[in-house]
């Protein structure tokens, strides 16, 4: 004799994995939006203090590598673009299955005077 005590519990049993993988998915893709946005910040923190003349662009680099941030550097005679780059660490196996290696970069133009 089938009881709805039962079928729910089969229910439940079925639908857990998708559950977790759901959470912990969602938690890596607010993990990666934080991370950019650190990262936005602490490259706008430094090319201020450049901008401002209070560091000079190998200042900026140190500070950069510092901070565990690979740079990359282009320039022309009129702005210089920085690029920076991090690799991102998921929690999820799932999301680490599909994205693999994920590398988040910003990118910044400061004009030269």
């Amino acid at each position: 004799m089938l009881t709805k005590k039962g079928q729910a519990l089969v229910e439940f049993v079925l639908l857990l994995p998708i559950i977790i993988i759901l959470i912990f998915s969602s938690i890596d893709v607010l993990n990666l939006i934080l991370k950019k946005n650190e990262l936005s910040t602490m490259l706008n923190d430094h090319i201020n203090l450049f901008e401002n003349k209070k560091e000079n662009m190998i200042d900026l680099e140190k500070s950069l590598e510092r901070d565990n941030i690979d740079i990359t550097f282009k320039e022309n005679t009129k702005s210089v673009t920085v690029i920076a780059k991090k690799e991102i660490k998921w929690i999820s196996p799932v999301t680490e299955l599909i994205l693999k290696n994920y590398t988040i970069s910003i990118k910044r133009v400061i004009p030269l005077e």
